[in-house]
């Protein structure tokens, strides 16, 4: 909200109510719903539509909540028939639908009619502006892997760990760097192989990009996926986070290419990585040309967002 307030020049105001109040729905100007699947939030985008003064609607979506897997915790509650028939009404009636990547409007285009306003990607971009760290310059030690997440990756990392680990057994040394929750039997595959795995647990967002803009916390990032229709949609912000924090980072290249990952799989991507970690310069250079590409990506998207709404209040 501060951001795009300092981009517009009409006062903007946030009103987050949870209740439905006609007469707080009388003095607003736009309605957002942020991951919206509750029939709270259906009955909400309703009252806007049918208003004497009709409020704009936009609805944005970051994962495919229609198919999140079985082995994902959110699975059982948006499973549901009633939470899906919600998600595709508001993908349906909604003024403006965004998503966060290509594969996701792709996947959700089915549910909105060719007479509406198209799905817009306005890709996920970090909220908060922090300087680039810069790669260690430091190959004296391990070759640090990198990983954050929590519980509903578990099914992921299942898909991928033995090939990651075989690959770190052919290296002198490497060590796992985890924030987050990593299944117990994963990081005992690792220690089990001679990896050292460094374990921190979960901390608040803003800590955790502070943690990552200070530089030095490992060499590269890994984001093992299983392939799936809600893994295919995801977005990249976790590689944005490894630039914030001077690191590449590899993931499988059926979901990386729509971002310009390296073809290859994931062990692929590792071995091209780990030699021009080899080269520092050369590495430095490969993390500076990402970074650059990764600020006019957000430069970018943030003009969409200002564009959306400045069209939205226009109606």
């Amino acid at each position: 909200m501060n951001e795009l307030q300092k981009l517009v020049d009409f006062p903007m105001s946030l009103d987050g109510q949870d209740r439905l109040n006609w007469l707080t729905i009388g003095m607003w100007d736009l309605a957002f719903f942020q991951r919206p699947f509750t029939p709270q939030h259906w009955q909400k985008l309703v009252a806007c539509s049918n208003f004497p003064n009709r409020v704009p609607t936009w609805v944005d979506y970051d994962d495919n909540l229609l198919r999140v897997p079985p082995d994902n915790p959110g699975h059982v509650v948006y499973e549901t028939p009633q939470a899906k028939q919600q998600i595709k009404n508001f993908l349906q009636y909604a003024d403006v639908v965004t998503v966060s990547t290509r594969g996701l409007a792709d996947q959700f285009s089915k549910y909105r009619s060719p007479d509406l306003h198209p799905i817009q990607v306005i890709e996920n971009y970090l909220p908060i502006n922090l300087p680039y760290a810069k790669p260690s310059a430091d190959r004296s030690g391990a070759f640090r892997l990198f990983w954050r997440g929590s519980q509903t990756h578990e099914a992921d990392w299942e898909s991928q760990v033995d090939e990651i680990v075989e690959w770190c057994k052919t290296k002198p040394q490497v060590e796992l760097i985890c924030v987050g929750w990593v299944p117990h039997h994963v990081i005992n595959v690792f220690r089990s192989a001679g990896i050292r795995v460094i374990d921190h647990h979960i901390m608040e967002i803003i800590d955790y990009l502070m943690m990552m803009s200070k530089g030095n916390i490992a060499d590269v990032g890994i984001y093992p996926l299983a392939d799936n229709d809600f893994n295919r949609a995801k977005s990249d912000i976790f590689h944005q986070e490894c630039l914030l924090a001077g690191m590449s980072s590899v993931g499988p290249d059926w979901w990386g290419h729509q971002f310009g990952y390296e073809p290859g799989n994931m062990t692929d991507q590792l071995e091209a990585i780990y030699q021009k970690w080899y080269q520092p310069n050369t590495y430095k250079d490969l993390v500076r040309e990402q970074q650059l590409l990764n600020d006019e990506r957000k430069r970018t998207n943030k003009g969409k967002r200002i564009d959306l709404v400045t069209s939205l209040l226009s109606l």
